[in-house]
């Protein structure tokens, strides 16, 4: 059995990494901010982002080593709807010193 594949059939979908890229930008830019050394992050892909979508993204710090300077964070995603579709947690060593961080 063959079948032809038609534009009708294709959803477009913007590719999981390239919305954890935006998680990257805010921790390299924000939260730490520059200096920042990424150490870990995992990430996990929960439901579709389709082309067009907005993509809302959380950064929460849940741990703060001081004498490390490491800051754990939970990371998610979640779509214009209010569906989450990625969560993870980062690792971040971080180069300066934070302010206003309850952990």
């Amino acid at each position: 059995m063959s079948r032809v594949i038609s534009e009708h059939d294709i959803a477009l979908f913007a590719h999981g990494f390239l919305i954890g890229s935006l998680i990257s930008a805010i921790l390299g830019n924000v939260l730490p901010g520059p200096g920042s050394i990424y150490l870990g992050q995992t990430l996990k892909f929960l439901a579709p982002i389709h082309i067009g979508d907005e993509v809302t993204v959380l950064v929460k710090v849940v741990a703060v080593r001081e004498d490390k300077r490491i800051i754990t964070l939970h990371t998610q995603c979640t779509n214009q709807h209010g569906n989450l579709v990625l969560s993870g947690e980062a690792t971040i060593k971080f180069m300066r010193e934070l302010e206003g961080l309850d952990a």
